[in-house]
């Protein structure tokens, strides 16, 4: 009498990959900007993310943070900004072309979802920068000469985001190397109408 061949059934387990636990790092900030982005930018971040970013500049410089756009579900999903130990800034909905500097050399992103509705997060970059303290007096140090490269390279008014000293008188001068152009992107401006000046000269 024949018999009956059985094949064996072969059970594939799919393995599911925890997207929440590849967001956050610790980097080095250096003067090239450098990006940083929620999971998934910019598609929608996933719901209960906890995810954090600490940066760290080098001795004697601090970390500047350009938050580029910033949009999630409004009052509960949160960007927080901190520097050594304190709160600078707690951010929700959304919000654009800001600054955030560290108050010393370390500046931590902690940015959190919770389980229903995401947006598309946000899009920053970091650089450090040389921290000049506040002063009373007018001559006040500040402009640079800079050769302007393929890198988008920072240029802020003394103290900014904070409001300039009185009696400021800064110059920069940017030169492009052979054949180039300079092509400067004014982010933010913001002066004592018709008393403080930013001129520009080709």
């Amino acid at each position: 009498m024949a018999g009956a061949v059985t094949t064996p059934t072969t059970t594939t387990t799919t393995t599911t990959t925890n997207n929440l636990a590849s967001c956050g790092f610790n980097a080095v900030a250096t003067s090239t900007s450098q990006p940083i982005t929620s999971p998934n930018y910019p598609n929608d971040y996933p719901n209960n993310v906890d995810c954090t970013w600490t940066i760290t500049a080098s001795d004697g410089m601090r970390v500047q943070l350009n938050l580029i756009i910033l949009v999630t579900e409004r009052n509960y999903d949160y960007l927080t900004i901190s520097s050594d130990g304190s709160q600078l800034v707690r951010l929700s909905g959304s919000h654009s072309n800001k600054i955030y500097r560290s108050t010393g050399s370390t500046l931590t992103l902690a940015f959190t979802s919770d389980g229903s509705v995401s947006r598309s997060g946000f899009n920053a970059t970091f650089v450090e920068y040389q921290h000049v303290a506040t002063t009373t007096t007018a001559a006040l140090t500040c402009g640079f000469n800079a050769v302007a490269t393929s890198t988008s390279q920072l240029i802020t008014s003394p103290n900014y985001p904070n409001n300039y000293p009185n009696n400021a008188n800064c110059t920069w001068t940017i030169t492009a190397s052979d054949g180039m152009r300079i092509q400067l992107n004014l982010h933010r401006f913001k002066t004592e109408r018709n008393y403080d000046y930013l001129t520009v000269r080709d």
